[in-house]
């Protein structure tokens, strides 16, 4: 969500698991609710035991629009909609399927060409004029875009070091459970950080909140199963950067540190 440079200060940062003095006291389920974003939130900076994430409204503001295009209370909500109903996942679940089943990287580039050609000409075949039709094609050009490079970034991470990390190894095993923890993680992060902003009031953020841990605990048992999800979900995003190596560290900081809040509530 923030600068590569921004971002490396963040994972050399020697302060972790940041609390909010003032918190009030929440119930179990809403520790779980914030808890689901403990991840992207210790990449962030962000308090884990609060709604506010204890960032200021002149530091949200900019870096809202300048990711998500979130300038007003409609942008907020549109892409909070998002994540719930679609995010990376729905990308995911396109081209995995053909990457189990085709083998070769352009044999699978045409099949997930062919795959969002075919749900273009569909959506066209219902489009009412020229200009939906050439709506349409642009936005299924786009996802396309970002389906083959979803594709080569996981193809890359599987056929290289990542394969074997013995911490969370970019294999069949791991990419069958999916990323969904991926966007409910953000989900959380963002509706924070949407309320912080000023974009939506406090009872809406905590729907949203509520509502990442409903979908999060409904496919996951264990934090240690959210975790791998999560990292999964940005190597995909990212491919084999220099910022999935902090992705790793703070996930690995998440699991393992006994000061971890995953340590001291379970997922459900």
């Amino acid at each position: 969500m923030f600068s590569k440079v921004n971002f490396f200060f963040r994972t050399l940062s020697s302060k972790h698991f940041r609390e909010n003095p003032k918190a009030p006291q929440l119930t179990d389920a809403d520790k779980r609710a914030l808890l689901v974003g403990l991840i992207n939130g210790e990449q962030v900076t962000a308090c884990y035991n609060s709604l506010t994430t204890g960032m200021g409204k002149g530091h949200l503001r900019p870096e809202l629009y300048k990711w998500y295009g979130i300038m007003y209370p409609k942008d907020a909500i549109s892409i909070l909609d998002w994540f719930v109903s679609e995010g990376h996942r729905t990308i995911f679940n396109s081209i995995w399927p053909i990457m189990k089943t085709v083998d070769g990287a352009e044999a699978r580039q045409e099949a997930i060409f062919a795959l969002y050609d075919e749900r273009f000409r569909q959506a066209a075949a219902q489009a009412g004029s020229d200009a939906e039709i050439n709506s349409l094609k642009e936005q299924y050009e786009t996802e396309y875009a970002k389906a083959a490079q979803f594709c080569n970034n996981l193809t890359e991470l599987m056929n290289g070091p990542r394969a074997n990390d013995p911490f969370v190894a970019f294999n069949a095993k791991n990419l069958d459970n999916g990323i969904l923890a991926w966007d409910m993680g953000r989900l959380v992060t963002i509706a924070r950080c949407a309320f912080d902003a000023g974009h939506i009031d406090e009872q809406t953020a905590w729907d949203y909140v509520r509502k990442a841990w409903q979908l999060a605990s409904a496919e996951y048992s264990t934090w240690d199963e959210l975790g791998v999800a999560y990292l999964i979900g940005r190597g995909m995003w990212s491919g084999d950067s220099f910022t999935l190596i902090g992705m790793y560290n703070f996930t690995e900081r998440c699991l393992k540190d006994e000061n971890s809040p995953w340590k001291t509530i379970t997922l459900k």
